[in-house]
């Protein structure tokens, strides 16, 4: 006699449904690997044994406070301040709050680039070089201090101008208008975060070699 009252089995997955839901496991964990992990992978803080500093100088004011620590506190001999020539008005009060600080003014290089829209960071990094190299001076070592997730493309595109020659370390200063751990759960956040990524990834495809 058939069991009327036994169970059918259970259907199994499909094919083409279990490679959706695969597809989808794998869209879930990428997402949250990306919200986990790429802030403080873009927020490397690396700085090296060094007697320059380079400020950025499109920088906020309280980069600019944390770089003057540093400078006390570090064998510094020369601060090069670096920007775009259009900005020039934002880098030369950088180099006012330094020297107001007590910097002395010829321990200060400023090295503007030309005005380009196109791989901002790559061309700020060129200028701090051929300054090196015009003022002909061969650093032990160079730390570039730049604002948060920033920092990843900052010392790529150091490293690639500078780190044949010279150690390339980075500071980066925390930006102050959103959690670190929780950018993406403000809007200042998601915009610095995103755009340094992307920036990242501009940088290495298209950064500057020489």
């Amino acid at each position: 006699m058939v069991d009327v009252h036994a169970r059918s089995p259970r259907p199994r997955l499909g094919g083409p449904r279990r490679a959706r839901l695969l597809i989808a496991s794998g869209c879930a964990l990428a997402l949250v690997s990306f919200l986990l992990f790429v802030h403080p992978f873009l927020a490397v803080d690396a700085p090296v044994q060094a007697d320059t500093l380079v400020i950025e100088g499109w920088v906020p004011v309280y980069v600019v406070d944390r770089a003057i620590a540093e400078i006390a506190r570090g064998p510094y001999s020369h601060v090069f301040v670096s920007g775009m020539e259009s900005d020039s008005a934002q880098s030369m009060s950088v180099v006012r709050r330094l020297v107001a600080a007590g910097i002395a003014p010829d321990r200060i290089v400023p090295a503007p680039a030309p005005e380009i829209s196109f791989n901002r960071t790559s061309h700020m990094a060129r200028a701090v070089r051929d300054r090196l190299r015009e003022l002909r001076l061969e650093p032990h070592g160079v730390n570039v201090i730049t604002l948060g997730p920033h920092a990843r493309q900052t010392r790529l595109a150091y490293t690639r101008l500078l780190g044949s020659i010279t150690p390339v370390g980075v500071i980066s200063v925390p930006k102050d208008d959103y959690v670190p751990a929780w950018w993406w759960a403000s809007s200042a956040g998601i915009k610095k975060t995103t755009k340094d990524f992307a920036g990242w990834l501009k940088e290495v495809v298209f950064g500057l070699r020489s």
